[in-house]
């Protein structure tokens, strides 16, 4: 039981780091818009991640509508 609340936890965290990244990568916050710019937050998508000692984690990895935030927290999937 307490491996699945670490799980849990480790998971939440990254996705909230990786949201963090996205909103300085782009200089505003969710549902924040720019007149010049068409750049913005575009939802997320889950991926799963296995953290040895931890097991799976599930996280939800955000993207940007032009497709140029690039994650680093995690490996790309081969």
């Amino acid at each position: 039981m307490i491996r699945f609340d670490i799980r849990e936890t480790v998971g939440e965290y990254l996705t909230a780091m990786m949201n963090a990244k996205l909103t300085h990568f782009l200089e505003r916050k969710p549902y924040e818009r720019h007149s010049q710019e068409i750049n913005h937050h575009n939802g997320s998508y889950t991926r799963d991640f296995t953290l040895k000692g931890i097991g799976e984690v599930q996280m939800k990895v955000p993207r940007d509508r032009k497709g140029k935030f690039t994650i680093q927290v995690m490996p790309r999937s081969k």
